[in-house]
């Protein structure tokens, strides 16, 4: 089942924590949640409300911490940070 509240659009810089875990249920495709890294020191950030069954497909996860109950799907899932020259570094 397509979840359509999430799939197939952009969610960049959006944080999700205070959501129901239902809100997730189901394949959210083609969706982006990138989360911008500017510390220079590459990490995950945590976006989603623990717990949350979903399965990400063909979706843009950089910087995203995925929950041990979520699952992805031919989707991308980097620690990307960027320099202050608005280069991206990827270690």
């Amino acid at each position: 089942m397509i979840n359509q509240k999430y799939s197939y659009k952009d969610f960049t810089h959006q944080k999700f924590k205070h959501c129901s875990v239902h809100e997730f249920d189901g394949d959210i495709v083609g969706s982006c949640f990138y989360q911008e890294n500017t510390t220079g020191i590459p990490d995950y950030t945590d976006i989603f409300p623990e717990g949350i069954t979903s399965n990400f497909v063909n979706s843009n996860m950089d910087n995203v911490m995925i929950p041990v109950t979520a699952t992805l799907e031919y989707s991308s899932n980097r620690r990307i940070t960027s320099s202050e020259e608005g280069d991206f570094i990827w270690p």
